[in-house]
């Protein structure tokens, strides 16, 4: 057995050798896993969830007002939604289990004026905080100064601003572009079987192009690593073919995971499990990327992890993590993100309460 098992770790060896793909593939699940993921993605998971209701809300109360001005931005706003949690949020009202509508959502948009603000800088801003203190483990990146409370959230602000104009952009431009195709084809009279699937198979092309860039815009603004946009450009392909993936089989992903005894709490379960396999991705993504050649080449020190001899390969171990990435996770870190997540609870419970007083002190008034 033992002999049988040596043949098989170096017929891996060779293979990896001869296989360029297969050793990045591999190099991608272990760092993965030196770095945690999925312990950072629980957490991107965690303030994921907490935050998606307040940054919906102010959304609609922002676009509210935009739409003034721009009357599609509101239904720029609804598709980008539906391209982030397919199958999660629906055009119909009353909504069906484990699903909610936009028209609840934006209903929300008055409280949103007062205090979803408040909602955005402790869950949503926590929710970017987060995600780019869990980046900035996946790509390794030196412990950075504290920019303080009020720059920091600012920062994140402009992030999460930008980033979701950049969503709204790409969405719309490629729903227009399947969209427009669609229409001329039937006008010219041309559409058929070939022709549907053809159209099809543009708009999963356009939907992978448009997570793409929503990857990337990740990967570049949040962690400020000094890993190469064209390696950047790789992890966010991939993780945005395995987003557009799990798009299409959303109905499937989702009805599993809402059905049975967990029906009566169907929309907090989907939601839980969308935004996890959202965190999955992104740190997979990041993992991909920072194990490129082009990444592994830029001369960052490699934490010293010991491999058996047979995973060596031109004087470098197979698989080895890449850079600080082993000295990620610092207790006293872990100690103030504890603290920090007990404060926003804390917030957040007290929102929630002024939230519901002022609702029903507006319904009691409008029965008076």
């Amino acid at each position: 057995m033992g002999k049988l098992i040596a043949r098989l770790k170096a017929w891996f060896t060779r293979l990896r050798r001869r296989r360029p793909f297969v050793d990045h593939v591999v190099r991608t699940i272990e760092h993965f896993g030196v770095v945690r993921g999925s312990i950072l993605s629980g957490g991107i998971t965690y303030f994921g969830f907490l935050s998606v209701f307040p940054i919906l809300a102010l959304a609609f109360f922002v676009v509210g007002y935009v739409s003034e001005y721009f009357p599609g931005a509101q239904d720029a706003l609804e598709t980008a939604i539906d391209q982030i949690l397919p199958g999660i949020v629906t055009t119909q009202d009353p909504p069906p289990s484990g699903q909610i509508s936009f028209d609840q959502i934006a209903e929300t948009r008055n409280i949103a004026g007062v205090l979803g603000a408040l909602g955005v800088l402790y869950t949503g801003l926590g929710f970017v905080s987060n995600l780019r203190t869990s980046l900035e483990a996946a790509f390794d990146v030196p412990k950075q100064r504290s920019y303080g409370f009020l720059p920091g959230r600012l920062r994140d602000l402009a992030t999460l601003v930008l980033v979701g104009v950049i969503l709204m952009v790409t969405v719309g431009l490629s729903g227009a572009v399947t969209q427009y195709t669609g229409d001329i084809l039937r006008a010219l009279g041309v559409m058929s079987d070939p022709v549907d699937v053809a159209v099809k198979v543009l708009s999963v092309l356009l939907g992978i192009a448009s997570g793409t860039l929503l990857f990337f815009a990740l990967y570049k603004l949040l962690p400020h690593t000094d890993v190469p946009s064209s390696a950047l450009w790789r992890g966010a392909v991939l993780a945005a073919i395995g987003f557009e993936a799990i798009k299409q089989l959303a109905s499937f992903i989702l009805g599993a995971a809402a059905g049975g005894a967990l029906a009566s709490l169907a929309l907090s379960v989907t939601l839980l499990v969308w935004i996890y396999y959202f965190a999955q991705l992104t740190i997979y993504g990041a993992s991909w990327a920072v194990t490129t050649p082009q990444a592994r080449s830029r001369g960052v020190e490699v934490v010293p992890h010991v491999v058996p001899a047979f995973a060596m390969m031109d004087g470098e171990p197979l698989g080895a993590p890449v850079g600080r990435a082993a000295a990620a996770v610092d207790a006293q870190d872990a100690r103030e993100e504890v603290r920090s997540a007990s404060r926003r609870l804390l917030v957040v419970g007290a929102i929630v309460a002024a939230a519901w007083a002022w609702v029903r002190h507006d319904k009691t008034r409008s029965k008076a």
